[in-house]
């Protein structure tokens, strides 16, 4: 669980229920909470102002789409500069392919998730991946079944405002 201590008790149950449904009108989130139809519109307004809702998605189901490869590739660096870094993860995020882009620590510097239809557009995707400056080493690890995919934060809401 992971706290936000300046949001009021509402403000966490608000987007705790946005993050399981972004289209819920405003009045069914006012008549779950309790709550005004204008006093709820207004929170999330404010949620959206202060940068805690930084947009609205639409999650798409996996197993509708045709063709899908995933791939967690990592990645070394020959230099670990701070422009190196940087150039690297500026090129490496133009990609489509790229659906994630992390800097991390330990032997790799970086991992990708990436999605694809198949395996000779990975390897298509690979070639052009290894054209990025200061590039030494990749790994590949493919998604053979996904298991659990969440997007929502378990939030601890604090005491009832």
């Amino acid at each position: 669980m992971f706290k936000i201590p300046e949001l009021t008790a509402t403000d966490i149950q608000i987007l705790t229920i946005l993050q399981s449904n972004a289209e819920l009108p405003h009045k069914q989130i006012a008549r779950l909470l309790n709550k005004s139809a204008p006093a709820v519109y207004e929170r999330i307004r404010i949620l959206r102002k202060k940068g805690y809702i930084c947009s609205s998605v639409a999650l798409l189901n996996c197993q509708k789409i045709s063709s899908m490869l995933t791939v967690y590739t990592q990645v070394q660096l020959k230099d670990h500069s701070a422009d190196s870094l940087g150039c690297f993860h500026q090129q490496a995020t133009l990609f489509d392919e790229v659906m994630e882009c992390y800097h991390t620590t330990g032997h790799y510097d970086f991992n990708l998730k990436v999605v694809v239809p198949d395996m000779p557009a990975y390897k298509s995707f690979m070639h052009r991946l290894a054209l990025i400056p200061n590039l030494s080493t990749m790994a590949s690890h493919f998604v053979i079944a996904e298991h659990k995919r969440d997007t929502a934060y378990k939030l601890e809401s604090p005491p009832a405002d």
